[in-house]
């Protein structure tokens, strides 16, 4: 897409994924991802807009259990199909010797996202969310790699500005799919 290094994708998907007996969540949407991979950089950064039509439905006890929505109007909320729209940024360091089975190096990856009415979403669903992942080989001798992970995460959700005012106090929402388990 206007140079070799970027690509441009376009997607449609309709995805249903669950935990037996804990949840169901359906979702039905399109993404547009801008990838731009320069191979003397060896910096892989992605930008990605999503849209999405979707809810999740499940018991109440497994609500307030796994998912930490525990009052009757939370459950309502939580189960009502909302749209989302995503903006997502991916910056990745691959540095490891070999993508399939590395034996020394390590590969980090950075992700910010952000969901807000003027990306399309539910006014409940505004929020901004950063990530990062970063693992490490290191060769113990010939076929024994020792390896290693960190991964960590913070979410922002502002009131909306029609805010919800549920069991008298204003309610945001971060969808359940965007939380960290």
């Amino acid at each position: 897409f206007l140079a070799p290094e970027n690509t441009l994708t376009l997607g449609v998907f309709s995805e249903r994924r669950s935990e037996f007996g804990i949840y169901l969540r359906e979702d039905l949407g399109a993404s547009l991802a801008l990838l731009r991979d320069h191979p003397r950089e060896r910096i892989p950064i992605s930008l990605t807009y999503t849209i999405a039509y979707g809810r999740t439905t499940a018991l109440p006890t497994s609500f307030c259990a796994a998912l930490s929505a525990c009052t009757p109007e939370i459950i309502a909320l939580q189960q009502q199909r909302r749209v989302l729209g995503t903006l997502t940024a991916v910056v990745s360091l691959p540095r490891a010797n070999y993508a399939i089975d590395p034996t020394r190096g390590s590969n980090a990856s950075f992700e910010a996202t952000r969901s807000d009415r003027w990306l399309g979403s539910s006014s409940l669903q505004r929020f901004t969310r950063f990530s990062g992942d970063a693992a490490f080989y290191r060769q113990v001798t010939g076929n024994v790699v020792v390896s290693w992970r960190l991964r960590g995460g913070i979410i922002f959700a502002p009131p909306p500005t029609d805010a919800a005012v549920v069991g008298g106090r204003i309610t945001s929402f971060v969808p359940l799919e965007q939380r960290f388990y």
